[in-house]
């Protein structure tokens, strides 16, 4: 298994721009969790996100 050095996973934090990849980096690197993981947390909240929005409207 390949993992990136500590050097590595900032220097790819800091040419990120777009703030999900930014969470989803410091997610996968502080609580070193596993991507598939990292991504259905990713997928609770963008669902929990959307039921707010509709009950608002």
């Amino acid at each position: 298994m390949n993992t990136l050095q500590k050097d590595e996973v900032e220097s790819l934090y800091k040419s990120t721009t777009n703030i999900s990849d930014k969470l989803l980096i410091k997610l996968l690197f502080e609580a070193r969790l596993r991507i598939d993981m990292a991504l259905s947390l990713f997928a609770e909240i963008s669902f929990v996100i959307i039921i707010m929005d509709i009950k608002s409207n």
